[in-house]
This record gives structure tokens, sequence and C-alpha cells, in this order.
């Protein structure tokens, strides 16, 4: 199974390729994957493959100026250009496949932009995947280093280029295969310039803040013996996420590109694993929840009380799912589980409680009425 080499118009007219993995039979939703600093989607392609085979389409981007997009290799003008890019891939995503699921995946640096871009827009995509992300990392600009690209940048000289400090492959993976492919890929990025180097630390800021607005489910997995992530602030970051369907996994001895290390199918069988607990079918209960909600709220005139409410209520559902009757009974517990006092004190609250009482009432009073009828 081969990828299809597409293109598509950023908001500032480039044309920026990107690779697609066609799902076998109808798409269960759409990964959109971003990669990281030095690699380009064809790093990717074993997984990507995975993921289709078991129904998931995969629109694996190529950032401006890497991998496949070889115009200004290596440069950004500034972080907002690269966080447009991602959201106007999504935004073709839905329009081209309207009512799938999109899930956003970024890898390494990627999971910086990731996130960002989640943090953003947080509507636009259904899930995140941050695979060993670079919110915190180890390996980047020095304080000193940060100051002098501050300078350069007032003095015109966004262009001037500078190595990335990730010359060893063995940073990468302990294979020493992959090890090679690294060092002879034609595609991988080495240097950058100043002003692509400026939006990651915006960027790299931007993603430790963002944090508070990723209400989505999140999967994060880690390298363990990751030596280009911070894992141990990464992880008290990841649990400061208000979404209540969160997972982080840990692949200990691991080098940073799971892909590359012997793991890689552990990796993407929990990943596929992830994907399919929370049933595409069922994730766009978060938009309508959010709708319905905001529009019972407006329509009796009562002040919405908490914002994440409808995406709390869908995620219960979707971790713990039940038989359709049992709906009276997920939202009461849901409600009882998160202790929302400004929920459960409003007249709405009770007014719900009670018509789902009545609904069971009738439904048990119908279905004893059937059973007495049944020879």
């Amino acid at each position: 199974m081969s990828a299809e080499i597409l293109s598509y118009r950023t908001s500032d007219g480039r044309s920026l390729l990107y690779r697609r993995y066609a799902a076998v039979g109808a798409p269960r939703g759409i990964v959109v994957a971003v990669h990281g600093i030095q690699s380009h989607s064809g790093w990717y392609e074993f997984s990507s493959e995975r993921l289709a085979s078991r129904g998931w389409e995969v629109w694996f981007a190529d950032r401006r100026g890497s991998g496949l997009n070889a115009e200004d290799r290596g440069h950004a003008g500034h972080a907002d250009r690269l966080v447009h890019d991602v959201r106007q891939l999504i935004m073709q995503a839905r329009a081209e496949r309207p009512g799938t699921p999109v899930c956003l995946l970024g890898l390494s640096w990627g999971g910086r932009l990731a996130a960002c871009v989640a943090g953003r827009y947080p509507s636009a995509v259904d899930g995140l995947i941050l695979l060993y992300p670079a919110i915190f990392a180890r390996v980047g600009p020095s304080w000193l280093q940060r100051a002098l690209l501050s300078v350069a940048v007032s003095c015109g000289r966004q262009r001037l280029r500078r190595r990335i400090p990730l010359d060893d492959p063995a940073l990468f993976t302990s294979n020493p295969e992959w090890q090679s492919f690294i060092a002879q890929d034609p595609l991988s990025l080495h240097e950058a310039t100043v002003g692509f180097f400026v939006s990651s630390v915006t960027l790299e800021r931007e993603a430790q803040a963002r944090g508070a607005r990723l209400a989505m489910p999140v999967l994060m997995m880690l390298a363990g013996g990751d030596r280009i992530i911070d894992n141990e602030r990464t992880a008290r970051w990841f649990e400061t996420l208000p979404s209540p369907r969160k997972t982080l996994l840990r692949f200990d001895g691991a080098e940073h590109t799971l892909e590359f290390e012997s793991c890689r199918e552990a990796y993407i069988e929990q990943l596929l694993g992830w994907l399919a607990n929370g049933d595409p079918r069922l994730w766009t209960i978060h938009l309508i929840a959010t709708w319905a909600s905001s529009e019972i709220y407006t329509w009796l005139g009562l002040p919405w009380p908490e914002p994440n409410l409808a995406l709390r209520l869908a995620n219960v559902c979707l971790s713990n799912p039940l038989p359709a009757h049992d709906t009276a009974q997920t939202i009461t517990q849901a409600v009882d589980w998160y202790q929302i006092p400004a929920w459960s004190d409003t007249p709405l609250a009770d007014w719900l409680r009670m018509q789902f009482q009545k609904w069971r009432q009738l439904r048990h009073e119908r279905r004893g009425s059937l059973d007495s009828t049944t020879v």
C-alpha cells in the first residue's frame, strides 16, 4: 500500500505537498499527522500503512520548507504561519470527508505544533495524539542563543542559517540500520533559518501554555530512553490537561523515534487500540452536545455554567459506554463524578432529571404492556 502524493493550498497561497494513505474500506476516521524538526512524512511509512490497513485514512503533512517541500528550505516567517498551514489541511480533510472524525497527530517537534493547533482551535479536531512531543525538550537553544536569535531578527537576519543540533542519528534510534537511513536520507533537514528557530521558540512557549484548552481526548506516548525530550516535565504537563479521556503510555528503554525501535509493533497496536476505543461514530457527541447545551441554555435565558460540561459528559459516555436505555444514569453519574455544582444546582438540571425519570417510567410501563401481550 503506497502513499499518494497530493498538494493543498495554504492561506498565503503556497502549495504544499503531503502524503495520503487511503483507508481500506470506508474510512473510520482521518489522522492528520505532523512530523518532527528534522524528519518528514517518509519516515513514518510503516505506521501510516498499518493505520490505513485498519480503516484510518492518513494525511501526513510535510512542513513548509522540509521533506517534499523544497521551496524556502528550512525557513518559516513566523509561528502563526506554521499553525495556519496545519489548520488548513485539517479544514480540507473535513471538507472532503464531511462527518468523518479527524484526529491530529504530532510527533516530536510536530507534537509541539499540534498542541498549539489544538489549543487555538479545539473544535477543529476530535482527538489529539502526541508521540514523544517536544513540549519540553532537552535539546534546544540556551537562553543566550535565544537572545541572539532575537537580536538577529531585529537586525533583519531572519534567513541566516544555523545547524539543527541533532547530528547524531543515535539520538533518534538504537537500531544501526535506521541510524544509517537517517544519516543518508536526502530529505532530512539539517539546517534552518533564524526565522524558523524563533518560530520554534514561540511555539514551545505557546504549547506549554495551551494545555489548559486541551479538553478533547488525548493520547501521549513517551520513549523511556529519550535523550531529546524531557519526559518528566512533559508528563507533569500532561497531568494538568483538562481532558477527562487522556492516556499516557511509556515504552521503557526505547530511544526517541518509536517508529525505528523494536517496540514499534507494540506502539502501533496501542495507538490503534486507543483510536478504536472511542468509536468514531460517537465522537460527534462532542459537537452535538456542545451545540445542544448552549442552545437550551440560551433559550431558557440561563448562564452557561461550565464551558467544558458537554465535552466532559460526552467523554464519560465514550469512556464508559452504556446501553441506550441507561442514558439518564450515565448523565447522572457524570454529574456526580465530576462534581459540577454549577450544573447540578441549575433549574435546567432539575428539569432534565424529572424528564428522564418520566421517560424511564413510561418506557418501563410500555415494556411491561408489551411483555403481557407476548405469547
